[in-house]
């Protein structure tokens, strides 16, 4: 997903014929690196930057929760390139893991992220050549980390789908069976129905089949919060398993990653409602 979008999608044709064969047939793997430590994914407080030298550039900074970056490659490290009337402006650049100055570090691995891996990145001077720079954009930032984010929540809809499914047969089995109880598992199953609907549509439309629906993704996201509270009010009657506990844990983990570029995208979505008409 990771080489599709960003060397399939922005990398020049050299760029291209050096990574996807190796990626496509499993020789390598690619990590984007975009997080940072304690300050997340945040534009206005990432520090990473790659400066101009000579030929190329020299790529200092660190970068936290690179999934898949214990078995990477190649890592596409986002960095600031300049700052302009105090915004600043990023660069994604092609960095291979056997540069001098990178150090790859141990990191935690969430059991709600399972099978992948996580690590940080230390970059000590990196140099590269202009040929790192991935794609002819003014910044990075907005024209391709944002638009990757949509892609990953569009693809972890269907994880959310089926933690619904799985949380409401646990809630079933655990719960009085009473005809209040009933009327609650059949509304949490037909809003559980389209939940399920919305993920298929959505992740169809990242191939090319059907409309690609931007508020589709932040439906799924908002109606999932909304099942398992209520979920979570049902499983109140017989404490949860420890299982079910994880799972919920795993809900709110997951639900509190990206919250900023979440927020730019709902509020793109409020700002373009009725603005054709105007």
């Amino acid at each position: 997903m990771t080489a599709r979008f960003f060397i399939a999608g922005f990398a020049d044709a050299g760029q291209r014929a050096t990574w996807l064969p190796r990626i496509a047939a499993g020789q390598a793997c690619a990590a984007i690196a975009i997080s940072e430590p304690e300050v997340g994914a945040h534009p206005k407080h990432l520090r990473t930057a790659a400066e101009a030298n000579g030929a190329g550039f020299v790529v200092r900074g660190r970068k936290a929760w690179v999934t898949n970056g214990p078995i990477a490659d190649v890592f596409l490290v986002l960095a600031v390139i300049a700052i302009e009337d105090e915004r600043k402006r990023y660069g994604l650049f092609l960095i291979p893991r056997e540069i001098a100055g990178l150090v790859v570090k141990p990191m935690r691995t969430l059991d709600a992220l399972a099978p992948a891996s996580h690590c940080e990145l230390e970059l000590d001077g990196c140099h590269v050549p202009a040929t790192a720079l991935v794609g002819q954009v003014a910044d990075a930032y907005p024209a391709m980390a944002l638009p990757f984010r949509d892609v990953e929540d569009t693809v972890g809809t269907a994880n959310i789908s089926g933690l619904l499914s799985w949380l409401l047969e646990k809630s079933a089995a655990r719960i009085e069976r009473s005809e209040e109880n009933a009327l609650r598992l059949g509304r949490i199953a037909g809003l559980v129905s389209l939940v399920h609907a919305a993920s298929r549509l959505a992740v169809a439309a990242l191939d090319g089949e059907g409309q690609d629906v931007p508020a589709r993704t932040i439906g799924v996201r908002l109606l999932a919060r909304d099942i398992v509270d209520e979920i979570r009010e049902l499983l109140a009657q017989d404490p949860a398993d420890e299982a079910t506990s994880r799972a919920l844990a795993a809900f709110d983990l997951l639900s509190s990653v990206a919250r900023e570029p979440r927020k730019v995208r709902q509020i793109r979505l409020g700002n373009s409602i009725g603005s054709e008409k105007q």
